[in-house]
């Protein structure tokens, strides 16, 4: 089982219908949407965060109920769910307003982590706003720390700008997630904040030279940059008609991550020792699965069989 950890939230995303704006809700969060394209990809899922007991929170629990994603991991919280609105730009390109003072899975404690993680977890996904905002951010980092070096640490900064609002804070932060990974994706985004005027595969190759044994940069319709060992691979972007592109990136980390299980290579050591060459056949699934994200809208992620179409299909 591959374990996500942190948000679990409602997307209200804009629709305009005869001059009006209007918000439709969608279940998301970007590690609820990772943990929902592995068990999607037929791959045993679970999440750890804090679910509000509220009529939102109730939606989501549902949700990970018919999706067949263990939450046997999620603690229950009076506190409210966290809304994000969301407005997409004629290419379908989001921009996030956040709305989650006091809500309920930014208020993990130290005592809602498990005493210990069941053996049958062989990696665990951190990401997002969840790695930032207290007293979320310090329990996952614990989490983290202990959990590094007994399994599979997976990571996506996720920059949201308007959240992460005290950048040397976090930067600080940031390195300490990084010398714990295993894996970091990361989109072209989130390096022109982290390291302003580098390229994306400078990056790469020196956080697989350093830290992460893999390292990603997605770049939208560009294509994707990975690096072990600052050896680099590229691999382009599959072309498709957008609807919009929330939750490609949590798309692309989730089927990489099902692809590196597919192949027993969830672990340090067998992706140190894995050519780069050798991740062409992982990086293009997850490419078609994130572009096949794209042409839908929301973050609606495909399934095994879909992506396998699609890309017999091409």
């Amino acid at each position: 089982m591959i374990l996500s950890t942190g948000e679990a939230l409602v997307d209200m995303i804009a629709v305009d219908i005869d001059g009006r704006r209007l918000f439709e809700p969608v279940i998301g969060g970007s590690p609820l949407n990772v943990a929902l394209g592995l068990a999607r990809l037929g791959r045993p899922a679970g999440h750890l965060t804090k679910l509000s007991t509220d009529m939102f929170g109730e939606a989501i629990a549902a949700f990970m109920d018919r999706e067949g994603i263990d939450r046997r991991f999620v603690r229950r919280s009076a506190r409210p769910t966290t809304m994000v609105y969301v407005a997409l730009d004629p290419l379908g390109v989001p921009s996030y307003a956040f709305h989650l003072e006091g809500s309920a899975d930014r208020s993990m404690g130290l005592d809602d982590l498990p005493a210990a993680l069941p053996a049958e977890i062989e990696a665990v996904h951190f990401a997002s706003i969840s790695l930032f905002l207290e007293p979320t951010a310090t329990t996952l980092r614990t989490l983290m720390r202990r959990e590094a070096g007994r399994r599979f640490i997976s990571l996506d900064p996720n920059i949201r700008p308007s959240v992460m609002t005290d950048r040397a804070l976090y930067l600080a932060r940031f390195g300490e997630l990084l010398d714990h990974a295993d894996l970091i994706k990361a989109s072209t985004e989130d390096i022109a904040w982290l390291h302003p005027g580098e390229s994306a595969e400078a990056v790469a190759k020196r956080w697989s030279e350093s830290g992460p044994a893999l390292a990603v940069v997605t770049d939208g319709d560009h294509g994707v940059v990975a690096a072990i060992g600052g050896r680099t691979i590229f691999v382009p972007a599959v072309p498709v008609e957008v609807v919009d592109t929330v939750g490609a990136g949590d798309t692309f980390q989730a089927a990489l991550l099902d692809r590196l299980a597919d192949r027993g290579r969830l672990g340090r050591a067998a992706l140190a020792a894995t050519a780069v060459e050798d991740l062409r056949p992982a990086l293009d699934f997850a490419a078609a699965a994130a572009a096949l994200t794209c042409t839908r809208r929301g973050a609606d992620l495909p399934r095994f069989d879909e992506v396998v179409a699609f890309m017999r299909g091409r």
